[in-house]
């Protein structure tokens, strides 16, 4: 079994898009907004925002780049990890998250609201159901091992892809915000990635020296 750890290593590699939808039509946002400049990232959902009928989601993204997982391999461990934020965060305790990735061999980090919105993402989710956090703590998400798997077994996976990560509110309650800290706050606060991986299985050199030999007496 081998262990990487993954983290962001830009300020641009984390940060969280705004979507903004009128009641009556959730096909297309009709305000935008991104960010990927601050000390935080967060998450979260308004409801009726400025009483226009409008709902707002907050969706962070989190880049990691030259993940070194070779092709074929078995994922058996995976978890997303970040540093709590107490300022400005709300209601969260009991609020449920969706945690997927981008479903691309290696994608860019998003530079825009559309990239981060429209992205085309896992089938493989993990539900993560946030409890009460302390700042300045760091908090696991559950196992994202399918998550993960998913994309080491896409046909263009290569070891040293780039992976990007994202969070969706899966609640369906009222107001709330959860924020961590993102790269911007300096070392010991990067969002972190662990994989654990075992690699696709090897035929043993002395059974190919064994099959060389039993064909030799043979002929």
């Amino acid at each position: 079994m081998t262990t990487v750890t993954e983290l962001t290593v830009l300020n641009s590699d984390d940060g969280f898009t705004r979507a903004e939808y009128y009641y009556t039509d959730y096909s297309t946002a009709y305000n935008t907004g991104f960010s990927n400049g601050l000390t935080v990232t967060k998450v979260g959902y308004d409801s009726d925002v400025n009483e226009m009928g409008v709902e707002r989601w907050f969706r962070p993204f989190f880049h990691f780049t030259s993940v070194a997982i070779p092709v074929g391999s078995t994922i058996t461990a995976a978890t997303f990890s970040v540093r709590h934020v107490s300022s400005g965060s709300s209601s969260y305790s009991g609020e449920t998250l969706d945690v997927s990735a981008e479903d691309a061999d290696s994608p860019a980090r998003p530079a825009n609201a559309s990239a981060g919105i429209d992205a085309t993402l896992t089938s493989a989710n993990v539900t993560w159901t946030l409890g009460d956090m302390t700042n300045g703590t760091w908090y696991d998400s559950p196992d994202v091992t399918t998550v993960i798997q998913e994309l080491v077994d896409r046909s263009g996976w290569a070891s040293g892809n780039d992976i990007n990560i994202f969070l969706h509110d899966a609640s369906t309650g009222g107001n709330w915000n959860a924020r961590w800290y993102a790269h911007d706050q300096g070392s010991g606060y990067e969002p972190k990635l662990v994989i654990t991986y075992s690699d696709a299985a090897a035929t043993p050199i002395s059974a190919i020296a064994l099959n060389t030999y039993q064909q030799m007496r043979n002929n």
